[in-house]
């Protein structure tokens, strides 16, 4: 009856709100109209903690969002200010990601099961001065040698240089509904071919996400791209 259609109504609402008012999105399934994904709109910079625990650098315009939800499965959650949609789950690649620093207020928002679906992540941007290496000291060549006074080898190992993170596109001032990076390069199948090889596992996973977020999505990027991500996995 009509009494327990509102009821139930009422109680799905309250249940789960943040699908009602679009600030989460569930995916498709492949055999629905439309096919799945089509509707998700790639975020400006798809980087995760991978499995080795990288640590993501902090960035210009952006906050790094962890969830802490129990999906395991991807779920799309659209940011209110910008309209750009990110990919989270409980997995090493979509815990983490960069969000634009004005989408992130209503994502704190949300809770499942009284606990926040999210959290901001602030790491260190230098490494533990404990863990650096230690610079090599030498020795002249025909000092005295005394018992009393330690003399070091001389070595010729190259000091470990720390590893950066390539450079992401900058976050716009202010970015309406649908609106992507003006500074994204497109590059064509011929170029992604050429150029892709030398890609990082960062920058691969980035374009890739950036070619399935688009209305039409290149079949052969999208599979060129995928098999780029698994040779470096």
């Amino acid at each position: 009856n009509m009494a327990a259609r509102d009821e139930g109504k009422s109680a799905i609402l309250a249940k789960w709100p943040r699908l009602w008012d679009g600030r989460e999105t569930l995916m498709a399934c492949g055999s629905c109209p439309g096919g799945g994904g089509r509707a998700y709109a790639s975020p400006p910079a798809m980087q995760a903690l991978g499995s080795n625990q990288r640590i993501l650098q902090p960035r210009e315009g952006y906050v790094i969002l962890q969830y802490n939800g129990p999906s395991v499965s991807t779920r799309t959650y659209k940011g209110k200010a910008t309209g750009t949609q990110y990919r989270f789950g409980n997995t090493p690649i979509h815990r983490t990601k960069y969000v634009y620093g004005q989408d992130v207020p209503p994502l704190l928002e949300l809770m499942d099961g009284g606990r926040p679906l999210f959290e901001i992540i602030t790491p260190s941007a230098l490494p533990d001065q404990d863990n650096r290496p230690e610079e090599p000291q030498l020795v002249a060549a025909g000092a005295p040698v005394r018992a009393d006074v330690p003399v070091r080898e001389v070595t010729s190992g190259v000091l470990a240089q720390p590893v950066l993170d390539p450079p992401l596109p900058a976050a716009p001032e202010s970015a309406t509904s649908g609106e992507a990076p003006s500074s994204l390069r497109e590059y064509s199948l011929q170029e992604l071919r050429t150029y892709s090889k030398d890609w990082s596992r960062d920058k691969v996973e980035f374009y890739l996400a950036h070619e399935e977020g688009k209305d039409e999505p290149r079949a052969t990027a999208v599979t060129l791209l995928k098999g780029r991500l698994n040779a470096k996995s």
